[in-house]
């Protein structure tokens, strides 16, 4: 629920319990009525079972700014603004939010005091994003800086109403995947992260087109987009110890993704791929954020929302796939290959290696976390010698040397070494083959009889499969390795039994799913 700073704090300390509150708003001819309107929203929104979490998404620092009760045709002109605009340089200029001031500071975690305090054990409110809406500047890039003021919003949210969660919004227009902050080093008193991964906007090249398009950073290559991008997207969160939140992402910017479609054909591929994307990376649901500027964007979709959501709504409500208990680890640097615009390019080449032998969850360690969180010092003797944590429990592992931390480095080669290494100098040089003879000589299973166009995923109730690309359009035969004992039948959604049997006849002697590029089919296991 984005909300306008300043229709909480119009003037510097004056909240909606204040008798001052009224005349600031009225003044600039704001309806007074809007606390109510708010209160009455999240009330309507609680009955239906939809819980809110909020989020600041705009900020009195332009006097201009139509939402803020300003008018936009005065700038420029010399005339003073009249919108909320006590944090702007001046009454004439238009400023931005800078959390390195410490005025712009003190009015944010104000602000999130009082509506922490608002709706203080409320139940229809899950939560509230911090610090703010997609922080991007210079000083919040910064990890420290980061850290510091996002610790301070949570406190603030915290010493209002102590139960209340706390979603941390992090740097780079909220998809910061490179950094240990945003990823699996969460700052203290945060209960999950929030980012907003688009799924055009993954760590993949951008079209040669895309300067030509209305959001040049959505408008990368289709097939990459559609095949790894949300894999490539969420393996960076693969060992973190809190909830993800992906507060955006959805078909917005379809037109600039997917030019050549119609509105309704791009959001109903984007709808459904989403969903059996998301559920594979581990997701326990999705929020896809379709409106923009009006609700007529609604319109085209609507039908495709009916049709998938239900169709997954039992897959997401047996519960997440469990990425807690991955055999396999890979390690990296960040940096093994450049970083860009905050986004991991380095883990890409693995993910698509394990999409095309049907790994299941892998956990990734980049060499920081492993010297954060794993590294100890072991007694020897009179010595004391690097080790790793008895937590450091894989089957088998995939260490890339770029950039690699000597520490890690010297630990993973030390002799005697438990686990079973494979050591990789380029992993876009990697074959499928030498990754599958190492993972199965270490006890890992791996599929290569299923087309390397299909993900299946096995979930607590469903085996969702999704087809990512259509270069073997003859092939349309699955082979899945389920972890289960006993026997269990496949129910297809149409009501048919497709498979009766145990897990290693339905690993050989497969079943025919047929599905045409980027569509889903969704079986239901049955004891």
């Amino acid at each position: 629920m984005p909300i306008n700073l300043g229709m909480v704090q119009p003037a510097r300390g004056v909240f909606p319990d204040d008798d001052a509150w009224a005349g600031e708003i009225s003044s600039r001819g704001m309806n007074t009525s809007w606390p109510a309107m708010l209160d009455h929203f999240v009330a309507r929104a609680g009955a239906h079972g939809v819980r809110l979490i909020f989020d600041w998404h705009r900020y009195p620092v332009d006097p201009y700014d139509y939402w803020s009760g300003g008018n936009n045709h005065d700038a420029g002109t010399g005339k003073p603004g009249t919108g909320f605009g006590y944090l702007a340089p001046s009454p004439t200029e238009r400023g931005t939010l800078n959390l390195a001031d410490r005025d712009h500071l003190a009015a944010l975690l104000d602000a999130h005091r009082w509506l922490a305090a608002h709706y203080k054990g409320d139940p229809n409110v899950m939560g509230i994003e911090i610090p703010h809406n997609e922080p991007h500047d210079a000083f919040m890039s910064i990890q420290s800086n980061w850290r510091r003021v996002t610790e301070q919003a949570a406190l603030a949210v915290k010493s209002a109403d102590p139960e209340r969660l706390v979603f941390a919004m992090v740097p780079a227009y909220g998809h910061d995947v490179s950094t240990s902050v945003s990823t699996w080093q969460l700052p203290n008193l945060v209960d999950g992260n929030a980012p907003h991964h688009y799924m055009p906007n993954a760590p993949l090249p951008l079209r040669a087109d895309a300067e030509q398009r209305r959001s040049p950073w959505l408008a990368r290559d289709v097939d990459a987009v559609f095949s790894h991008a949300i894999a490539s997207l969420f393996a960076p969160y693969s060992t973190g110890r809190a909830p993800v939140y992906n507060g955006e992402g959805g078909s917005y910017g379809w037109e600039s993704f997917l030019p050549d479609m119609t509105q309704r054909e791009a959001g109903d591929y984007m709808i459904e791929a989403g969903l059996a994307q998301y559920y594979a990376a581990g997701a326990v649901g999705q929020l896809h954020w379709a409106l923009w500027h009006n609700a007529s964007d609604f319109v085209p979709f609507r039908e495709s929302f009916d049709r998938h959501f239900t169709r997954f709504a039992p897959v997401y409500a047996a519960g997440p796939v469990d990425w807690s208990a991955a055999e396999v680890a890979v390690i990296q640097n960040p940096a093994a290959v450049p970083i860009a615009n905050g986004h991991n390019f380095s883990v890409v080449p693995f993910v698509r290696l394990a999409l095309d032998l049907h790994l299941g969850p892998f956990h990734l360690l980049t060499d920081d976390e492993v010297i954060d969180r794993l590294l100890t010092m072991v007694p020897t003797g009179l010595e004391q010698v690097d080790g790793l944590s008895a937590e450091f429990d894989y089957k088998a592992v995939v260490v890339d040397r770029r950039n690699l931390d000597e520490r890690v480095r010297s630990v993973l080669a030390a002799d005697g070494f438990p686990v079973p290494i494979l050591w990789v100098d380029d992993m876009e040089a990697l074959k499928p083959q030498k990754l599958a003879q190492f993972l199965s000589d270490a006890g890992v299973a791996v599929d290569q009889r299923t087309s390397t166009d299909h993900v299946w995923t096995e979930g607590p109730q469903h085996v969702v499969v999704y087809r990512r690309a259509a270069k073997n359009e003859d092939r349309d035969k699955i082979h899945p390795i389920l972890k289960r004992t006993g026997t269990f039948r496949l129910v297809a959604e149409s009501g048919q039994e497709v498979f009766s049997g145990d897990a290693a006849a339905l690993a050989a002697q497969g079943i025919r799913v047929p599905l045409t590029k980027w569509r889903s089919a969704i079986l239901r296991i049955e004891s």
